[in-house]
């Protein structure tokens, strides 16, 4: 039985990207239309929004903790949470009817990110890997990158291109990939957007229209019903990584629409976020 937590944070167009930085019991969120990033410390109860001039899809963990990543419309740049301060670090050539969207940091520590395209029709996207230094495209034709993560022991990535309503799995090793099957999740409503991986192996995949979050472990797939249509991202966080964060998006502003964040105690435990090695 799901066990739902109060939860009175800032509702957006497009919330996305939940993020928990174990170190300072803070948890971060993008609204990616409303060009905003949320952080929340769960210590102090204080909450933070710094607005930028862009699109805002996606944040990650760095080093330090007083700077995360955050990928905009064709940059990934530096974030400083104390002053709000940042700083472009790498731009990304990509046709102009595209954005960036979905990342996470490896195992490795680079940041994997993608990019899709904003009318959501054309495969003009692409997967990246940054590494601080480096970016490389390691994959293209893709329409609408989402999400990324990571076996528990390292070995497999799991990678959605959502009109695909597939979840790839993909032999990981260095940095290089090799496809190794998917997961057809075209019979369960809505499109699979961002994901997460337990501390089990089990597989948490936000479906956008289909308002449910879906647990994949091995061949069983369970459907955990949400009251807002537009899923987009889950994350588990808190204290005992034991809550699991859920981010939706308000679609045409209706009925039942929302765009802020959900948070459930489901039985299941996360695992600490990977850090980006820069």
């Amino acid at each position: 039985m799901l066990e739902w937590l109060p939860l009175s944070l800032p509702r957006g167009r497009l919330a996305e990207s939940p993020l928990w930085d174990h170190r300072t019991h803070t948890l971060y969120w993008v609204d990616i239309l409303g060009g905003a990033l949320h952080l929340f410390s769960f210590e102090t109860g204080q909450l933070k929004t710094y607005r930028l001039d862009d699109y805002v899809s996606c944040v990650a963990l760095t080093q330090d903790v007083d700077t995360v990543i955050v990928t905009l419309k064709n940059q990934i740049a530096e974030l400083n949470t104390r002053s709000g301060a940042h700083r472009v670090v790498a731009r990304v050539e990509e046709p102009g009817r595209n954005r960036l969207n979905d990342c996470k940091c490896s195992p490795a520590g680079e940041l994997w990110f993608g990019s899709m395209d904003m009318y959501e029709r054309e495969p003009t996207g692409s997967l990246y890997v940054y590494t601080g230094s480096t970016l490389e495209r390691v994959m293209s034709a893709v329409t609408i990158s989402n999400g990324i993560d990571w076996s528990p022991d390292g070995s497999l990535m799991y990678y959605v291109d959502s009109p695909t309503r597939k979840v790839g799995i993909y032999k990981w090793e260095g940095g290089r990939l090799e496809p190794s099957g998917y997961i057809d999740l075209s019979r369960m409503p809505g499109v699979p957007d961002g994901l997460t991986v337990d501390a089990e192996g089990s597989l948490w995949v936000a479906m956008y229209g289909g308002s449910s979050v879906v647990k994949i472990t091995g061949a069983d797939i369970q459907r955990l019903p949400l009251p807002y249509p537009y899923v987009t991202s889950c994350a588990f966080g808190g204290p005992r990584l034991d809550t699991l964060f859920i981010t939706t998006g308000s679609g045409d502003g209706g009925a039942g629409a929302d765009g802020g964040l959900l948070a459930v105690k489901t039985g299941a435990r996360g695992r600490a976020a990977n850090i980006c090695n820069f």
